[in-house]
């Protein structure tokens, strides 16, 4: 699986993705790019830079109802699928 058809299946709909954040430990996250499950006001979102967009890629976690990251060399499974 790679980074284009993750970003796919996040546009299509809701994806369990699983990785290591900064601090070490797991976590787990509903998340999804797509607009219909999306709730925010677009005022309140901050412009992602450059270096991040290649890095990280923002999602919108369903569970905290808000805009998360997670790094590109953390992920560890999408939607079950171990990443290798």
């Amino acid at each position: 699986m790679n980074k284009p058809d993750i970003i796919q299946q996040l546009k299509e709909g809701v994806i369990e993705v699983k990785f290591t954040k900064a601090d070490g430990s797991q976590r787990v996250m509903s998340a999804t790019l797509n607009d219909q499950y999306v709730t925010y006001d677009e005022s309140k979102m901050s412009p992602t830079s450059d270096v991040k967009a290649r890095t990280a890629q923002s999602v919108w976690d369903i569970n905290a109802s808000g805009w998360r990251s997670f790094r590109w060399d953390s992920l560890q499974e999408v939607a079950g699928v171990k990443i290798s």
